[in-house]
């Protein structure tokens, strides 16, 4: 299994399994209308995004926000092509968002 597509399925595994089980606050376009715990807010399921988590100009198009997120990405790991050994470290960053 190659390294893009263990990411790609651990990434498709994590927004199964993960994010469409959550709603988290998204954040509201000015900071400042989130200063006491009147404050109006949105709830989204998080995105699960493989390597890095894109720019709010980059999105998907089904995406409205970068944050909830849910980011794999490949840490570490080594290859023995002789005998098809190895190993990966895999993090899973998680971001959310709450004044």
């Amino acid at each position: 299994m190659s390294i893009v597509h263990l990411i790609d399925t651990l990434t498709e595994w994590a927004q199964k399994n993960v994010c469409d089980h959550i709603l988290l606050k998204v954040p509201p376009a000015n900071e400042e209308d989130a200063v006491d715990a009147g404050y109006d807010y949105q709830t989204v399921k998080p995105t699960a995004f493989s390597l890095f988590v894109p720019t709010s100009e980059k999105l998907p198009p089904n995406v409205k926000t970068p944050f909830p997120s849910l980011c794999v990405r490949f840490f570490n790991g080594e290859d023995t092509p002789a005998d098809g050994d190895g190993f990966v470290d895999i993090q899973f960053v998680f971001s959310a968002w709450d004044p």
